[in-house]
């Protein structure tokens, strides 16, 4: 579950060119036309960022423990009835 998160969130990087594109570049440099392998992880540096980053803004488990809400609320103009859980990263 963790990877398939941190994999739809790379893709996500889509929209970042210049992320892409200097990625792109990182990759042809040490790999060309042949498969990542595991041994070739500590010559992609920016991969590894890329990958970090990913997963301090957007971590695959709540930062918080998970709250009740004790009465109907509106957040971020979301109505969250009583009740509910909620959880929230900073």
């Amino acid at each position: 579950m963790v990877l398939i998160k941190a994999v739809k969130e790379l893709t996500d990087f889509y929209w970042f060119a210049n992320v892409q594109d200097r990625l792109y570049r990182e990759l042809q440099r040490v790999s060309g036309d042949e498969d990542v392998t595991e041994d070739l992880l500590p010559k992609l540096p920016y991969l590894s960022a890329v990958f970090q980053e990913t997963l301090r803004k957007h971590p695959p488990v709540p930062i918080l423990p998970l709250r009740y809400v004790q009465e109907d609320v509106e957040l971020g103009g979301f109505h969250v009835p009583a009740g509910s859980q909620v959880s929230y990263k900073p």
